[in-house]
């Protein structure tokens, strides 16, 4: 019985992640059903999305780094990163059986953690763009020997795709990043005491055994 019901409730996050994806709406209203924990108001922003909203460069396009999202409140997960164990609590928060003055308490706890990271990520989008700007400077000279006729659109766009491959490479190992995952991680560990807080003795074994088999360092205290 509770192996389907994890089967089932995976399905259902693929379900409302493919439909963000798409750009569905994902503002949840007091009155919204358990299934509203699936939308992405419960995804946990990180650096992988940053990383995620850098856009190759292209003979009609330059390479850029977006912002990951322009408020907290129209968080879309890009396609390229299908996120990872810990980064939604959709899962985790429908198997805890909130009330819901808990649910609008740990949406409320979200926002407040992207409203603080925000500034991180903006920082971090900050300290990549000579990379960013190093990349276009050599698109330039692709298309502009493209354009000359010294080489084929295949060789253009083969030259741009492996120039946009070594620039997210340079972009994900740059030693200046470390400040912000450092940031980032502090942020995520106080959202997810900030969590913990909300939920009753119970549902914090739960909680503490979910977090317990997450990998890596951002985590709770669990105190």
């Amino acid at each position: 019985m509770i192996h389907r019901a994890a089967l089932f409730a995976t399905f259902m996050l693929a379900l409302a992640l493919a439909d963000c994806s798409q750009g569905g709406d994902t503002t949840i209203s007091p009155s919204a059903s358990p299934s509203s924990l699936l939308s992405e108001d419960f995804a946990v922003v990180d650096a992988e999305d940053a990383f995620a909203n850098v856009e190759d460069a292209t003979l009609e396009h330059e390479m850029a780094m977006r912002s990951v999202f322009s408020n907290p409140e129209q968080f879309r997960r890009h396609l390229r990163y299908p996120g990872h164990v810990g980064c939604h609590l959709g899962l985790i928060l429908m198997q805890l059986g909130l009330d819901e003055d808990q649910r609008l308490a740990i949406r409320e706890a979200i926002m407040m953690h992207r409203r603080e990271i925000r500034a991180i990520l903006e920082r971090l989008r900050e300290v990549n763009a000579a990379l960013i700007d190093a990349a276009n400077a050599r698109r330039r000279e692709i298309v502009a020997a493209f354009q000359a006729g010294d080489i084929t659109r295949e060789e253009a766009m083969r030259e741009l795709y492996e120039l946009s491959v070594r620039t997210r490479e340079a972009i994900r190992n740059n030693p200046d990043n470390e400040p912000f995952y450092a940031a980032l991680c502090d942020s995520r560990i106080k959202l997810f005491d900030e969590v913990r807080s909300i939920l009753t003795d119970e549902q914090r074994d739960q909680w503490d055994a979910w977090l317990a088999g997450l990998p890596g360092e951002c985590l709770g205290s669990t105190e």
